[in-house]
């Protein structure tokens, strides 16, 4: 687990956003930002573990349906990592589909390939034709960090990129976006040292990770 307090790492923040006394109030929903930004990296690149987050679950799956509510099956389920089918005699990992090719009317009958996550709805392609135990890897969702005694979840070597990540949010949100690019490249950059290069090859915009809104005018 994380070793700095949420309290530490506001009181670090703050610091490195020119001990502001207007922005106390937004401070701990960058940090939170930042450390959900963290935790969801795994599902990113696989090199990446959080090994407090990680989970596996069978899911028991039935012969024509197609549709299964995570929500009350999972309900610590974050992210899902992988999916595969156990049943023995007819194993096999599970690609992720597109939206595209689930959105349609008809449905052949086999052994499902494809897997997508809609809403809180786990969805197959194809509809089952027999009963299936699938195996679900997923990350947990992580704390909210809403005491100041509050700590992460993940190896503490993280706790300094989530104060950067959240500092970076703080200029971005304070118009300042020449400091928010300049540090978030740096923050890119010790990710990409921790795991290889390889891993910031897109803006992470792609992967869904967003700099915070504008909260300040």
């Amino acid at each position: 687990m994380g070793s700095r307090q949420l309290s530490a790492m506001r009181d670090e923040v703050r610091l490195r956003l020119g001990n502001r006394t207007d922005i106390d109030s937004f401070i701990d929903t960058w940090i939170r930002d930042a450390y959900r930004d963290i935790c969801n990296l795994p599902s990113i690149d696989p090199r990446i573990t959080h090994p407090a987050l990680e989970a596996q679950d069978p899911l028991n799956v039935t012969q024509g349906v197609r549709t299964y509510d995570l929500s009350t099956l999972f309900p610590s389920l974050w992210t899902i990592v992988s999916v595969r089918i156990v049943t023995p005699g007819k194993e096999m990992w599970m690609e992720k589909g597109s939206i595209k090719r689930f959105d349609r009317t008809n449905y052949p009958t086999s052994r499902p390939s494809r897997w997508i996550r809609y809403g809180s709805n786990l969805e197959l392609d194809t509809v089952p034709d027999d009963n299936y135990t699938l195996m679900i890897r997923y990350l947990k969702r992580p704390s909210g960090l809403a005491f100041d005694g509050d700590v992460t979840e993940i190896d503490d070597i993280w706790d300094e990129v989530i104060v950067l990540g959240a500092t970076w949010r703080g200029f971005d949100a304070l118009l300042d976006h020449e400091r928010a690019g300049m540090l978030r490249r740096i923050w890119e950059a010790i990710i990409t040292g921790k795991v290889g290069p390889g891993f910031v090859e897109e803006p992470l915009e792609t992967f869904g990770i967003e700099p915070s809104p504008q909260y300040l005018r």
